[in-house]
């Protein structure tokens, strides 16, 4: 089992602290692919979010997209040629944070999976709004861990699971995988 404590405002102790701009972070999160519902003109098609609000979403998790366009398509009754889409991450979080200016008329959201997200949700909940940040209607996880850093690199994983095997495959032992990791929201 893992604990997990707040991402600090302040960087962990030994990342290089010079800021990224937003082209930089949209840049980096671009290697990650995220999922949506389109139509046949690549369209997003407007589903529901997790707390069932209708919105246009993007999905880290492939099978909650897939549940989306299944949803979809019965909503559509054949009417309408719907399919998953691949967007990279960066794209997809300057869209739902407003950083890119979008024509939709429906809110923008990216969805974490849930999996992963409900059982932290009221932790990311709570770090936001010590930011002054407002937590809105969506929240996406991230996790790292100080052992796994550099100077110059700060490896970022959208699980806990998937910060796990990437310390297997660094060549540590399992017994020696920290206790505590860091959670923060994406934003």
């Amino acid at each position: 089992d893992f604990r997990f404590h707040l991402g600090s405002v302040k960087a962990p102790s030994r990342m290089d602290t010079s800021k990224l701009s937003r082209a930089e972070v949209v840049e980096k999160l671009n290697s990650v692919p995220c999922f949506t519902v389109v139509n046949a003109q690549k369209q997003l098609v407007p589903t529901h979010d997790a707390g069932g609000l209708e919105c246009c979403c993007w999905f880290s998790d492939p099978a909650e997209a897939k549940g989306a366009l299944a949803i979809s398509k019965d909503l559509c009754q054949g009417k309408m040629d719907v399919h998953l889409g691949v967007t990279p991450l960066g794209e997809a979080f300057a869209n739902a944070t407003g950083w890119k200016l979008t024509n939709s008329s429906l809110p923008l959201r990216l969805q974490a999976s849930q999996a992963v997200l409900q059982p932290i949700d009221s932790i990311l909940k709570q770090q936001l709004v010590a930011q002054g940040l407002e937590p809105g209607t969506w929240r996406f996880p991230v996790f790292f861990c100080d052992e796994l850093q550099s100077k110059r690199m700060l490896p970022i994983f959208l699980s806990r699971s998937d910060l796990a095997a990437a310390w297997a495959a660094s060549g540590k032992s399992e017994a020696a995988l920290p206790a505590d990791v860091t959670v923060m929201d994406l934003r």
